[in-house]
């Protein structure tokens, strides 16, 4: 317990006790910038790949990565800023390991019992919402350097409220049945391509908004054929929806996972644990283990046919705003490599 109680101290200190050296902030800033100089061209893109699918929310509206204030805030406004951040009704302790919940808690107390807030709590402004009329069908990046990929995209309202914890593991295997799915059909797309450049991932409410992303990495000078290939992609998803095939094979691979989370689990380690308990404490959302998780599939998938699966397809996915991501420096030498890209995926039907 003395390692605990010797965490929690550091805690304390640097959640309510920061100094603000002149010496030690000018040293930090220093250090600051040149991380921010090393990863310019990746915030960048980064930040542009926000802008295009998540306008208006609070990864687009602050984009700390690129920030001008780094250079000149005064002192004053960076301990201003802290302490109006840092703030008891705002903190999460979570501590994982075969320890006695009891006397942690007591530790607890004894460190943060007196913590009182200073200044004056900032609150999450209600303005931070996806704008989802300001999505546009299609962006570029097209820097020399730029990484190289194609991706689809849909956003939507994040589903990030609570609800009741039966509700939420149905949508959260929904989800791993849904990514399944789509994967197996972008990997019958690409045969030959190395699953590590096939990704299909589903963010619910990490950054404000649900995002559904489709990345397929190919050679750079590839990215026409990674438009059509995409394209072809999205109108089968409209077209013919998951196929009772498709809908068993998602269901046995995500079986399989679970099986595979549930025997693992002995190897998370405790700050990973702790980390996701803490995340979903100050979201307000429901984390589930592995064997809960592999218990409720074992329940319900037997009578979970394609028809729940295409129906939150179309609900939960494609009825958010696409967006085609086109990453590649193959495009640099054109002076409008978002018209050059636009012409080709205009060309793109699914009639």
């Amino acid at each position: 317990m003395k390692d605990i109680d010797t965490l929690l101290f550091i805690l304390r200190e640097f959640a309510s006790e920061q100094t603000f050296l002149p010496e030690a902030i000018e040293r930090q800033r220093a250090d600051v910038l040149r991380e921010m100089d090393e990863k310019k061209i990746g915030n960048h893109i980064y930040a542009d790949l926000v802008a295009a699918v998540g306008p208006g929310t609070p990864t687009d509206l602050i984009d700390a990565q690129n920030s001008q204030d780094v250079a000149n805030a005064p002192i004053e406004v960076i301990e201003a800023l802290y302490r109006d951040l840092y703030h008891p009704v705002s903190t999460v302790i979570s501590v994982v390991g075969d320890v006695d919940p009891d006397a942690v808690i007591a530790l607890i107390e004894d460190r943060f019992g007196d913590w009182r807030p200073e200044g004056t709590r900032r609150e999450p402004s209600s303005e931070w919402e996806l704008e989802a009329d300001k999505i546009s069908n299609l962006s570029v990046a097209a820097e020399p350097r730029s990484r190289i990929g194609t991706a689809l995209s849909w956003s939507l309202p994040s589903s990030d409220t609570p609800l009741r914890r039966l509700v939420a593991l149905d949508a959260t295997l929904m989800d791993m049945l849904a990514v399944e799915a789509l994967s197996a059909r972008l990997r019958s797309q690409h045969p030959d391509t190395d699953k590590s450049n096939l990704r299909v991932s589903i963010d619910d409410g990490t950054n404000g908004y649900r995002l559904v992303l489709i990345v397929l990495v190919q050679p750079e000078r590839d990215w026409v054929a990674s438009v059509s290939n995409l394209s072809e992609l999205a109108c089968s998803l409209h077209s013919r929806r998951f196929s009772p095939d498709e809908w068993r094979a998602a269901k046995a691979s995500t079986l399989a996972s679970l099986h595979n989370r549930a025997r693992a689990v002995g190897s998370v380690t405790n700050v990973a644990l702790a980390g996701q308990l803490a995340n979903a404490h100050s979201r307000g959302i429901w984390v589930f283990s592995p064997s809960e998780l592999l218990f409720h599939a074992t329940k319900i998938f037997p009578d979970l046919d394609e028809s729940r699966g295409n129906a939150w397809l179309r609900d939960r996915i494609i009825s958010g705003v696409q967006h085609l991501r086109v990453e590649t420096p193959a495009l640099s030498a054109y002076e409008n490599p978002t018209e050059i890209v636009r012409k080709e995926f205009g060309s793109q039907s699914c009639e």
